[in-house]
């Protein structure tokens, strides 16, 4: 049998795979590469020719907050940032809603374009073309689908903006989708407002029809009265009671004016700014208003700054004691115990008689009642729930005495939203996972779960579950002692 000769016979082994035989392979297959390269290029060149370009159309809108008004006395600021923050994101998905969507195809026919550009993707059967597009859930479906693919709606951070997008291959069409989404978005907006205000109206209509109606049954059986008492006077409606009641009423619109402007000046007050309290309180109109009553003291400003150097003193004090991380302090009842070091998050609250050890961490939105004590390295997570009456009655109050005592022991975590029912013991270093519910004394390192708890498992001090033997990924080992795991000393 005769073999071709190949052209790499001359080569040495060790060269089979140098840069040498790399080129000669290269060269030998030249044209098969320049065929390919070719191809390439003109299949690129076909797709930018044939595939139409995109045009964007964009369109901002900027919201203000509602109900905002020209005396702002709130102080709370971030409460009001984070709502309008809400507020943003809830207009951004009506924007992004089916409804305002299927409206856009409706009045611009945007079905019709599509069947025009492509017959492909639209089907042809007559029991779903008959029905409007509002009754065929396929077509809807469809359209809606690739509405929302060109549609994009960002809200742009700081600046309270909600950006709308649209993406065509005709820039008219393209505006005319981003207008009209936008015009039908402001007249349901203002649409929705005008049916709450006509609504609020017509209910304090009907208020103020009733009102009328009781003022009017009440005259009338205060004349009915008069007729039959013999009250004599010039006329019925001139006579000592009647001028006693018009004495009566005066008094009355004097009080009520009186307090109206009491009110004004205690919403002023709320700012905090002592300086307009201090204008405020040396008012002719105020001190006209109030003749009659106590005056305004003139040394009040001086005392109550006093009073403000004293907290501030005292909360001085205080944090340098509890260190720089402790919360707000007026969150812990006098008569609480808190340890060195601890971690009370916000909006928790630790009443008289709760002892915490060192080093405790109590996360945010937890109440701690009198009768709870956690040592020392306890973790409380979020929202967890303490109780001290396993019957509590609004009408019955009972003594301290008498409530029930939970402890946690060492080491030991809660999990976010456990419940923990009053008269229990945790364990040392044992674990309740999220949202279970404490009904008995948990041992311990056990690990419980559920509502009513099970246990399923230990965990050691370092947080790892242990293994069926009792040992650790850490190194420490555990055994069972009288029922109770222990930690084995090396």
């Amino acid at each position: 049998m005769i073999s071709k000769p190949s052209r790499y016979n001359h080569l040495e082994p060790y060269e089979a795979f140098s840069l040498r035989a790399l080129w000669h392979v290269l060269s030998y297959r030249r044209a098969t590469i320049a065929w390919i390269t070719l191809a390439m290029f003109a299949t690129t060149f076909t797709v930018c020719l044939v595939r139409s370009p995109q045009y964007a159309a964009e369109s901002n809108l900027e919201t203000n907050p509602e109900n905002a008004s020209a005396v702002d006395l709130s102080t709370g600021t971030a409460d009001a940032e984070s709502e309008y923050a809400v507020t943003l994101a809830t207009q951004a998905n009506v924007l992004a809603s089916d409804t305002l969507a299927l409206q856009v195809i409706q009045q611009l026919n945007l079905e019709q374009v599509e069947k025009q550009r492509s017959h492909l993707f639209f089907s042809k059967r007559a029991d779903d073309d008959s029905l409007p597009l509002e009754q065929s859930p396929v077509r809807r479906t469809r359209m809606l689908k690739r509405f929302h693919k060109n549609l994009s709606i960002h809200v742009l951070g700081g600046i309270r903006i909600l950006q709308v997008r649209c993406l065509d291959r005709d820039p008219a069409l393209s505006a005319m989708i981003v207008n009209t989404l936008v015009n039908d978005y402001l007249e349901q907006y203002f649409q929705t407002r005008y049916t709450a205000t006509h609504q609020a109206s017509e209910w304090l209509s009907r208020q103020l029809a009733e009102l009328k109606n009781d003022v009017e049954v009440s005259q009338q059986r205060l004349v009915d009265y008069q007729r039959q008492a013999g009250i004599l006077g010039e006329s019925e409606t001139h006579n000592v009671v009647t001028a006693k009641l018009e004495e009566l009423n005066k008094q009355l619109s004097g009080a009520e004016a009186n307090r109206i402007v009491k009110q004004a000046v205690w919403q002023l007050a709320k700012t905090g700014d002592p300086e307009l309290i201090s204008s405020i309180a040396g008012s002719s109109f105020i001190q006209g208003v109030s003749a009659g009553g106590n005056a305004a003291q003139p040394g009040l400003l001086p005392a109550l700054r006093a009073q403000e150097a004293q907290l501030k003193a005292d909360i001085a004090q205080t944090a340098a004691r509890l260190g720089p991380a402790f919360p707000k302090l007026q969150h812990v009842m006098h008569g609480a115990r808190i340890g060195e070091r601890c971690n009370v998050g916000d909006h928790a609250f630790v009443e008289s008689g709760a002892v915490l050890g060192d080093n405790v961490t109590v996360k945010n939105g937890v109440s701690i009642w009198d009768g709870v004590t956690a040592e020392d390295n306890v973790f409380i997570g979020p929202n967890v729930v303490f109780t001290n009456d396993r019957n509590p009655r609004a009408n019955v109050k009972k003594a301290r005495e008498q409530f029930l005592r939970t402890k946690i022991c060492e080491g030991a975590s809660l999990g976010a939203n456990v419940t923990v029912l009053c008269g229990i013991t945790m364990g040392r270093y044992s674990f309740a996972g999220a949202g279970a519910v404490l009904t008995k004394d948990v041992p311990d390192y056990a690990v419980v779960v559920g509502n009513p708890v099970r246990q399923v498992g230990y965990m050691c001090e370092c947080g790892e579950r242990m293994r069926p033997d009792l040992t650790c990924p850490c190194g420490l080992k555990f055994a069972k002692e009288n029922g109770q795991v222990v930690c084995v000393p090396f």
